[in-house]
């Protein structure tokens, strides 16, 4: 039964993360809005995940916590799970990395009230201050350019403005069950997927910086071209199981890159630049920042995008 005080559901999916669920939870302790249940989905984790959880439910929370134990379904579908169990019509997406600012979720719960029936994005941010690593802190320096340029978008997103993160956005059950949830077929990429559905349908898609998170994922360079394959692989996937709707948003464009461009990055996608930046700290005292800045993102293309294929 439903209670009537709960007027959100937040969702957080979790995948072998037990040392950092908790972080989540002790974050939405300290909630301006409080009437709201926290729904965590194990996605058939491998750690400990399972057994931390079992334990947080005999803690006293200051909000209704439930949690669902299933087998491994992948990113879609262990939200599409969450998403169907919410008790609450209004559903704000949260990664399990993620610590929320104090006003995030009633900068959600308002939103919907001024504009019910539409998706709202909030803002990720990395803590440059918990940066152990220079990939580290620059993920965090290319996420502050992000959302600068997310500040500059129209209201509600023209199509080739449309983003969603699934690590902090919000929706209506009615409306995502009109959208048809995410793509179990997809692995990554499901939130644009999501996005370029929904644009389809006229649900209209709003960024709001005041509803934000930190996101506590301390990556390293050989994570970072890793999680681009997978991105590669599913962006690809993505034309090929559904070509007409992409060719209507013009995101994924044929790219004939140059001699020289492709020659570089050939000369960039080597395992052994990886485990210099991932093993050794010694670029930060011979390279500045505004080189190195460009030098990652540029090995993790290479290896992510042209050359996949790759040992790392």
């Amino acid at each position: 039964m439903v209670s009537k005080s709960i007027k959100l559901s937040v969702v957080v999916p979790t995948f072998n993360r037990g040392d950092k669920i908790e972080n989540v939870l002790n974050s939405l302790k300290n909630q301006y809005f409080k009437d709201f249940e926290v729904l965590v989905v194990n996605d058939g984790s491998t750690d400990n995940t399972e057994i931390i959880l079992n334990e947080l439910l005999q803690k006293d929370w200051p909000f209704p916590l439930r949690v669902i134990h299933q087998e491994n379904k992948g990113r879609s579908g262990v939200r599409n799970s969450g998403f169907s169990l919410a008790q609450a019509e209004i559903i704000v997406s949260i990664d399990d990395d993620m610590r929320l600012d104090a006003h995030c979720l009633e900068e959600h719960y308002k939103h919907h009230l001024l504009y019910p029936g539409s998706i709202l994005a909030g803002e990720q941010k990395e803590d440059i201050r918990i940066a152990k690593t220079d990939i580290q802190k620059y993920v965090a320096y290319a996420r502050v350019d992000w959302n600068k340029s997310l500040q500059n978008v129209s209201y509600p997103m023209k199509p080739e403005e449309i983003y969603i993160t699934a690590a902090n956005f919000s929706i209506s059950k009615t409306t995502f069950n009109k959208i048809g949830g995410f793509d179990e077929k997809l692995r990554a990429v499901v939130d644009y997927d999501l996005a370029m559905r929904a644009t389809l349908l006229n649900i209209p898609i709003y960024y709001n910086s005041n509803a934000s998170g930190w996101h506590d994922d301390f990556i390293t360079c050989r994570w970072y071209v890793l999680r681009r394959r997978q991105g590669t692989l599913n962006e690809n996937k993505l034309q090929e199981l559904k070509p007409e709707l992409v060719a209507q948003f013009h995101r994924y464009k044929d790219e004939n890159i140059s001699a020289f461009k492709k020659w570089l990055y050939g000369l960039l996608a080597h395992k052994i630049l990886v485990t210099i930046i991932d093993h050794y700290n010694f670029l930060p005292y011979v390279l500045p920042a505004k080189i190195r800045f460009k030098l990652y993102p540029a090995i993790v293309t290479a290896l992510g995008k042209y050359y996949p294929d790759k040992k790392i």
